[in-house]
């Protein structure tokens, strides 16, 4: 299925521009049962880290931690195509703990992807950390499932991997 009408929302400002999916080098990467993480440099600079897990369908969702805490969410799949001039508005909801609307871009380099910034929002690391389901929601009622098991793991090294390599 391929986001188009469907994904559009009222429009509001992303402050800023959305990240490209990130990797890292092996010996700068870590596991955590279903999730992969590891240390984003933007040449020598400590630009955060990162938490990925891949789904059997394709899908794929990534959370990355700046230095100055603030959270990115992106989600992907290989048969999407997004505008990266458009914003694109969901609600994220997590087991019924947890519901905030966000406005998301694409990254013209990688137009699968679809970025959030949530900033530092401790309400959703706490509902990520519960292990269960997030749905991301768009305007007309679409939905989009992030099955989030071991989501307490990611969140711990994605926290520890950020403070040991530098917070500003």
């Amino acid at each position: 299925m391929r986001p188009g009408p469907a994904f559009l929302g009222l429009f509001m400002a992303v402050a800023l521009a959305a990240p490209a999916p990130a990797q890292a080098p092996s010996e700068r990467q870590f596991k955590t049962a279903n999730w992969t993480g590891g240390v984003i440099y933007s040449g020598q600079t400590f630009g955060g880290c990162f938490v990925h897990r891949d789904y059997p369908d394709g899908t794929k969702i990534q959370l990355q931690l700046t230095p100055q805490l603030q959270m990115w969410v992106g989600g992907a799949k290989s048969n999407w195509s997004f505008n990266p001039n458009q914003e694109f508005e969901l609600t994220f909801e997590v087991d019924g703990a947890y519901k905030k609307t966000f406005t998301g871009k694409a990254n013209a380099n990688s137009r699968i992807w679809l970025w959030f910034n949530v900033g530092n929002d401790a309400d959703f690391r706490r509902a990520v950390a519960g292990n269960g389901t997030m749905t991301w929601v768009d305007p007309k009622g679409l939905k989009f499932p992030f099955d989030l098991a071991n989501g307490a793991n990611a969140i711990r090294k994605l926290l520890a991997c950020t403070a040991l390599y530098g917070i500003d």
